[in-house]
């Protein structure tokens, strides 16, 4: 196979392009990479301590100076002896995003409870057990500059469920 002048011009813009191209991307998600500002988003609940089968109310408050998102969605995790486990929930959830401005907050109320499949058709709604929890919830940060994954905060409170 002979390669011609004109072969090797074109093969070498090619390869330049996409490095440059590689180069900008780089470049330009560096500088929309948003990093909040320790403290300007947190995650309280209303109490430490919860009795079975009882409902905590938790609060996500924005103190940054940009419009958080937020949805339905969290991950429960029960201490182990061999660290945090993910407890399966059984729930579904709507996908719904909620707005919270500068300055503003949002608050969601969660059901300490499980659906446990294999005792009817749908499950049954069943309280956690005791012992040490925590919730987690992912927040983007709504920079105006799309959506990805560097926007993202997650946002964890740990509390405790008594007999």
């Amino acid at each position: 196979m002979k390669w011609g002048p004109l072969t090797v011009v074109v093969v070498t813009i090619i390869v330049f392009a996409i490095f440059h191209l590689e180069t900008a991307d780089e470049n330009r998600l560096q500088e929309n990479t948003v990093v909040p500002p320790v403290g300007a988003v947190s995650m309280i609940l209303d109490r430490e301590v919860y009795h079975a089968g009882e409902t905590v109310t938790l609060t996500i408050i924005n103190k940054g100076n940009e419009t958080l998102l937020v949805g339905s969605f969290y991950r429960l995790y029960r201490l182990e002896d061999d660290g945090w486990q993910e407890i399966e929930l059984g729930l579904t959830f709507t996908m719904i995003g909620y707005m919270i401005p500068p300055g503003g907050n949002w608050t969601q109320r969660i059901p300490l409870a499980i659906i446990v499949k294999g005792k009817s058709a749908f499950g049954t709604l069943e309280p956690l057990p005791p012992g040490r929890y925590r919730i987690e919830k992912t927040v983007t940060i709504d920079s105006g500059q799309g959506w990805s994954r560097s926007d993202e905060i997650i946002l964890s409170a740990e509390f405790e469920v008594v007999g």
